[in-house]
């Protein structure tokens, strides 16, 4: 069944949200309070724009492409995927539970220990942090289920994560058995990042949920006109509500690692750059909103300034290989070294050390296909953007609307680093994901 032709409301909505948060970062990499030396100013710019532009090109190319080999999700094959749904979220809770320990570095199943553990990183998540990152120095090999659970991890990382969304997007159809299930496994995560003092676990559910209900509404909205309205206004509060509780968290994360209060020490800096006392920002904002707008400013800025970098730096081809930190780490451990040929190593002879400071995502694609190749990526990534997010408004495919999440991430970490990818628990799930949407835009979904 292929879907007839409709016109798709809200279609300039989500590029128009990227241009203007990329424009935004590129401003406040300018003018924020961080003292960034861009040496080429005009190539970084230059390049800069050229990115968003061909992102915005991309993405409308999408928009009105012919695509013609999609058809309606139907009731039957959403039943069919939620068969399925509840045996997955009950095997990834306890793949979960085996991680948190291996994770903490445990040996044996001290279940009273875990749970100090996690109790005391929820009171004081600077010491969670650093506990579970001393712990986990142990090695996969000599935690619990050893070298055979690290292996079996990176084939259950296919799965993982894309079930945690598809219970969070399936949530009002699922029965109240597997919708404890689903609380519990988001619950576990959350509380696991929470005592390790780290954001972007947290971050992950959050972002699901706000976005598939947006997502949700948009769909009602394209067939109840009237909703309109009242549509615009839901979105607008929850948005600005989960974007207080990420900032309120964020900021309480970055204050429990000790570093930023003491950004007004002489000496406060991120890879030998310090903050730049001049800016408007310690000369309009009071004092009580220094800490929120140094530690928003690092966490989005300081990829930029490791882009900047590689303008200095000579580009070495790396035919796909480079785009990923954990790839390009699995591949030293098991075949080759290639780290001396990417940018993010290069950098380190500037003092920006590439395993404790960011550098973009678009550093990254370099790595593969060159600082002005990158502009072939940031179209393909518009084009498909386009295409998930048209699919999942007037098809109702699931695996359009988890393709939406991941999307989102990318871009919202476009200027930082390059999230999606740099994790093979991200990369498997966003591979898996992609493969389910282009196979059920045309085939019936089959399970038995």
């Amino acid at each position: 069944m292929r879907m007839k032709s409709t016109v798709l409301q809200n279609k300039s909505l989500p590029i128009v949200l990227i241009v203007l948060y990329l424009l935004f970062i590129l401003l406040l990499y300018e003018i924020g309070p961080f003292a960034w030396v861009t040496e080429q100013p005009l190539y970084f710019y230059l390049l800069q724009f050229s990115y968003i532009f061909f992102i915005v090109l991309g993405y409308y190319a999408g928009i009105h492409s012919n695509w013609t080999c999609r058809r309606t999700w139907l009731d039957s094959d959403r039943r069919k995927l939620l068969k399925i749904i509840k045996p997955l979220i009950f095997f990834t809770i306890i793949i979960f539970c085996i991680n948190v320990f291996r994770e903490y570095g445990y040996t044996v199943f001290d279940f009273r220990g875990l749970l100090k553990d996690i109790q005391s990183g929820i009171q004081d998540m600077g010491a969670g942090y650093l506990r579970k990152y001393t712990q986990s120095l142990i090695g996969g090999s000599r935690t619990i289920g050893g070298n055979f659970f690290s292996v079996f991890n990176y084939l259950w990382n296919f799965v993982e994560l894309n079930t945690i969304l598809l219970g969070i997007l399936y949530f009002k159809k699922l029965g109240w058995g597997t919708k404890i299930l689903i609380l519990f496994a988001c619950s576990e995560i959350v509380v696991f990042y929470i005592s390790v003092g780290t954001n972007i676990g947290v971050f992950r559910i959050i972002l699901a949920v706000i976005l598939f209900y947006i997502l949700n509404i948009l769909s009602r909205q394209r067939k109840k006109k009237r909703e309109k309205r009242n549509a615009k206004k839901k979105i607008v509060v929850i948005t600005l509500t989960a974007l207080l509780i990420i900032l309120v968290y964020f900021v309480k994360t970055m204050r429990s690692r000790g570093g930023i209060l003491y950004w007004d020490d002489s000496s406060y800096n991120i890879g030998q750059i310090g903050l730049d006392r001049d800016s408007i920002v310690f000369r309009v904002f009071p004092e009580e909103l220094y800490i929120p707008i140094i530690s928003v400013s690092s966490y989005l800025t300081q990829g930029l300034y490791g882009f900047a970098l590689c303008l200095n730096i000579p580009w070495t081809p790396m035919f796909g290989l480079g785009g990923s930190l954990q790839f390009v780490d699995l591949l030293k451990k098991y075949f080759i070294d290639l780290t001396p040929y990417t940018y993010q190593y290069k950098m380190e002879q500037y003092g920006w050390d590439s395993r404790m400071y960011w550098a973009s995502a678009y550093s990254w694609f370099a790595n593969d296909v060159g600082l002005v190749g990158v502009v072939v990526i940031m179209f393909i990534l518009g084009y498909f953007l386009a295409l998930a997010y048209r699919d999942s408004l007037t098809t109702d495919n699931p695996f359009a609307r988890i393709m939406v999440y991941y999307f989102a991430i990318i871009f919202l970490f476009l200027p930082c680093n390059n999230q999606i990818f740099q994790s093979i628990y991200t990369f498997s799930g966003f591979i898996t994901a992609f493969l389910c949407w282009m196979f059920s835009t045309r085939y019936k979904v089959i399970i038995k």
